[in-house]
C-alpha cells in the first residue's frame, strides 16, 4: 500500500495550526488550532474556544468549520457549485 506523501504546503498548514493552538493555550484554552482549506486557500481558522464561550462544542475544528461555512455560504465541499 502506498503511503500518502506529505508536502511542504501540508507542513505549512500544520505549522499554522500549531501557532493557532499556541495562541489558544495563552488564552487559557486547550492548545488546539484548526484551519479549513479550499482550493489551496485558507478559508477559516480557529483555536479552541470551549472555556471562553462556555460551549462544550467549541472545539477548534468545529469552530473553524462553522466559520468556513459562513465564509463560503455553506459551499465547502469540492462538489458544491461555485
Amino acid at each position: 500500500m502506498a503511503r500518502d506523501r506529505v508536502t511542504e504546503i501540508d507542513e505549512s498548514y500544520m505549522r499554522q495550526c500549531i501557532e493557532i493552538g499556541r495562541h489558544a493555550a495563552r488564552a487559557g484554552e486547550a492548545p488546539v488550532g484548526a484551519i479549513v482549506v479550499r482550493d489551496a486557500r485558507v478559508v477559516a481558522e480557529a483555536g479552541e474556544e470551549v472555556k471562553v464561550t462556555l460551549d462544550v462544542t467549541a472545539h477548534a475544528e468545529v469552530v473553524a468549520i462553522r466559520r468556513a461555512s459562513r465564509a463560503t455560504r455553506g459551499f465547502c465541499s469540492a462538489s458544491a457549485p461555485r
